[in-house]
């Protein structure tokens, strides 16, 4: 977006519907109402270099970003790009300082060794431990209005499969489930902090953590390819009753003329099931950096549509993609043939008219908004 989101991605303002963002020095408003191209908003610029000269955001490449309302009040959190850097946290106080997010404290110190971090929405932050995954709870908010946290809580994954390292993990408090990816004996994850080659999601997981199920995703890593022939899978998000998994560069089942970077495929995260990939164009994918999971935030909107935001270096920018969650209400109900429409901030709009299935299959609709356009080709699709 504007070329202002380097090693960087945003995150959904919770309570917003989807329609508030921040980034790690912008925030943006988006309406889907207006026209293709023209629904976002650069709102406020929330870095104060003559205020906050010490604030890190000042350097380049920092990011990822989550965003948090804790006991009702706002909070950003950054890291560099890497992941080395530790966890600063920002606070807001609008009558004071209005959009500018104010430096609040480096939580934890170097995270070198720890490959992935989650912020989960009371505040408690989940890490990776080797092969153990903590948690720092958050014990409040105090009268300078920053949050404090408690000593590192460590849990145990049943019957460890992870053997050979851990990469990425996503905490859903709201359903208690734990996603987690890494390398078993059998499938070793090669490099660090990818997700995968093993996924696995793990129910009840404060109390007596169960497996629920666990899937291999596509994954290459071999250090004698090039970058280009690489399949690695770089970070996850979770919203309604999907998974997205967003890989480095290629899906070695894409084809490069649909983007060189950036695929994200889609799970069902009730029972793991594949559903189908999204992918820019190839005039807008080139590469994902930010390790550690935070290159892909999703949130599951009022309406049932699911918003995926995801970092793009080439061009310094966030590409944004709409998916379509038709109601399932059984598993028998399951339609293998899931529509997924894409669209990005900064395209001519011509994408909103491209719909892909879990094949890879391409259709274009003249209208794609039509609900009997849509709903005659589902009934093609059976």
């Amino acid at each position: 977006v504007m070329g202002l989101a380097f090693c960087d991605n945003g995150d959904f303002v919770p309570g917003s519907d989807g329609l508030e963002i921040y980034s790690a020095q912008e925030h943006y408003t988006l309406d889907f109402s207006k026209a293709k191209g023209q629904h976002w908003n650069l709102s406020h610029y929330t870095v104060n270099r003559d205020k906050y000269p010490e604030d890190i955001r000042l350097s380049p490449a920092w990011g990822p970003t989550v965003v948090r309302k804790i006991k009702g009040k706002l909070f950003l959190f950054v890291s560099y790009f890497k992941n080395t850097k530790g966890i600063y946290s920002y606070k807001f106080n609008y009558d004071t300082d209005g959009y500018i997010a104010i430096p609040s404290g480096r939580l934890f110190g170097d995270f070198s060794g720890r490959p992935d971090w989650y912020v989960d929405d009371s505040g408690d932050v989940w890490f990776i431990d080797g092969l153990k995954i903590g948690k720092w709870p958050c014990t409040g908010i105090n009268t300078n209005g920053d949050l404090t946290y408690g000593s590192a809580q460590y849990y145990t994954i049943p019957n460890n499969p992870y053997k050979n390292q851990l990469g990425n993990i996503e905490y859903d408090r709201l359903n208690d489930a734990m996603y987690i990816g890494g390398g078993t004996a059998d499938n070793p994850l090669v490099g660090c902090c990818h997700s995968g080659p093993v996924l696995s999601r793990y129910d009840n997981w404060s109390a007596a953590p169960q497996l629920r199920w666990r899937i291999a995703v596509p994954f290459n890593n071999d250090q004698s390819l090039s970058e280009s022939k690489k399949v690695v899978p770089q970070g996850l998000a979770v919203a309604g009753e999907k998974l997205f998994v967003i890989y480095q560069n290629f899906d070695d089942e894409v084809n490069p003329e649909h983007g060189m970077s950036g695929v994200i495929r889609v799970y069902d995260n009730r029972d793991g099931t594949w559903l189908g990939r999204l992918y820019p164009p190839a005039a807008q994918g080139s590469w994902v950096d930010i390790v550690g999971g935070g290159g892909i935030n999703a949130v599951k909107r009022n309406n049932g549509e699911i918003v995926v935001i995801r970092e793009e270096n080439w061009k310094a920018k966030h590409i944004i993609f709409r998916v379509d969650t038709p109601t399932i209400t059984s598993a028998a109900d399951k339609n293998p043939h899931h529509l997924v429409r894409h669209s990005a901030t900064d395209t001519d709009g011509a994408a909103d008219s491209q719909w892909f299935l879990p094949n890879g299959k391409r259709i274009t609709l003249m209208n794609p908004n039509h609900a009997r356009v849509r709903e005659q080709m589902k009934l093609q699709l059976h």
